[in-house]
């Protein structure tokens, strides 16, 4: 009975871990079907995980842990089939062995950034996601193991690869020549900015479990900034102990979040693709136009170019209809018309006085 009940749990493991593990998009969710699910009919698996999935799709795009209780998003969890772009049953494997069964959902990224415009709602962009240098590491009595790129994949319970993936968080795992930063541990010496710059990070988040002869457990972890100091920490034991590291991702992505979200009483993000930039010039006045559009517009982020037509994501705070009167206003983009309306907005080039560039 006890080697099955172990067998049972390092299955379960490696369902979890191979389930989220893999990189996905902000409109991305996977979730796992346990085994009471997989009793269900097919229907009943499907509407059990789109429910769950829904959720999770809320917290991972505004890093806001408490949005599902919010009045305002009851349309997308009372109907989330609406809101759902495609699905897909994906088989669990492990070295080749089905292990189990998940369902990868993708939302609809037009409509969801349009839910949120019109109900004011925050979208964290993943642009502004800070990046976590993560040291996580196993002492088992006086034995100490330091969680590595080398060995993570042996260490399926204190992979936390896919808790920082399933909330969209980046993180960054040490080189084996890096330093050690353990929890508790005397870091006035460390040099914590040149270790984050090192690593292109902007937080170093370091845990241990701590499993006694005795068989008691213990978790412990600390978030440090690019000054050393320490800005969050945690402890648990024993039961609480075992499903604490995924719970410290949440708490890192509500903390993490909860300055920008309060920073802009409304930001929401939107593409626009402008045609007719068959010069440099153009192309130019174009990126300074929309990037001077402050205090409406945070950010501005070219991501494609192709011939003569180039494609941007802004960051804008305040109401859709402010933003797109800010942007009319410029004389300089004829906005095609309801474009907006699919969260993208279609735009061409006009000069000014009909003058050539």
């Amino acid at each position: 009975m006890l080697i099955k009940i172990i067998l049972l749990l390092v299955v379960q493991l490696l369902i979890f871990q191979n389930a989220l593990a893999s990189p996905s998009s902000l409109f991305e969710v996977s979730v796992t079907l346990s085994e009471s699910d997989l009793v269900k009919t097919k229907q009943k698996q499907f509407d059990t995980a789109l429910a769950k999935a829904i959720r999770i799709e809320l917290i991972k795009l505004s890093g806001d842990l408490s949005l599902a209780k919010r009045k305002e998003v009851e349309p997308l969890l009372k109907t989330p089939r609406k809101w759902l772009e495609s699905y897909q049953h994906v088989d669990i494997k492990k070295e080749g062995v089905v292990i189990g069964q998940q369902i990868r959902f993708v939302f609809n990224e037009q409509k969801l950034y349009k839910f949120f415009q019109e109900n004011n709602l925050v979208i964290w962009p993943r642009s502004e996601r800070p990046i976590t240098l993560v040291y996580g590491s196993q002492k088992l009595d006086t034995s100490v193991v330091k969680i590595k790129q080398q060995n993570i994949d042996d260490l399926l319970r204190l992979d936390f690869r896919g808790s920082a993936n399933r909330l969209a968080l980046p993180i960054v795992i040490p080189t084996k020549s890096s330093p050690w930063v353990f929890p508790g541990g005397q870091h006035a010496s460390l040099d914590f900015k040149a270790l984050l710059q090192a690593h292109k990070a902007n937080f170093v988040m370091t845990f241990q479990e701590e499993i006694k002869v005795s068989g008691a457990r213990f978790f412990t972890w600390q978030l440090y900034n690019k000054q050393g100091l320490k800005v969050k920490s945690g402890r648990a034991e024993n039961k609480r102990a075992l499903t604490n590291l995924r719970n410290v991702f949440a708490s890192l992505l509500d903390f993490y979040s909860k300055q920008y979200r309060q920073s802009a009483s409304i930001l929401n993000s939107m593409t626009i693709e402008v045609s007719g930039l068959n010069n440099f010039t153009k192309f130019k006045k174009t990126e300074t136009l929309l990037q001077e559009l402050k205090p409406i517009v945070h950010q501005v982020n070219l991501t494609k170019m192709i011939e003569d037509k180039a494609v941007f994501e802004m960051v804008y705070q305040g109401s859709y209809a402010k933003f797109i009167e800010k942007l009319t206003a410029t004389k300089t983009l004829k906005l095609m018309p309801n474009s907006g309306s699919l969260g993208r907005l279609e735009a061409s080039f006009i000069a000014k006085d009909n003058k050539a560039f």
